[in-house]
């Protein structure tokens, strides 16, 4: 999560389902080009209040600060699950 302050992981979300057509349209500033290939994403635990998944602690453990655009090992995937208990 980004902006405000936060950037760090606040979420622990779930795709759900894939194929689904944006709904965002009117919030956007540029041209609209429909995307109608996203992911659902679904929460699956309370949200993270704590400070240790913060852009300098991801990269601690090998995650670049752009997460939205990495693959997680399992030993990452661990390290940050044991957040969402």
């Amino acid at each position: 999560m980004s902006g405000k302050g936060h950037y760090q992981i606040r979420y622990k979300l779930e795709v759900t389902n894939t194929s689904v057509p944006r709904q965002d349209e009117k919030c956007w500033l540029a041209p609209f080009v429909p995307d109608n290939d996203c992911f659902e994403f679904t929460p699956v635990a309370a949200m993270y209040e704590g400070e240790e998944l913060g852009y300098n602690e991801l990269e601690s453990i090998g995650i670049s600060r752009y997460v939205q655009y990495s693959i997680l090992n399992n030993e990452q995937i661990n390290i940050i699950d044991k957040y969402f208990e």
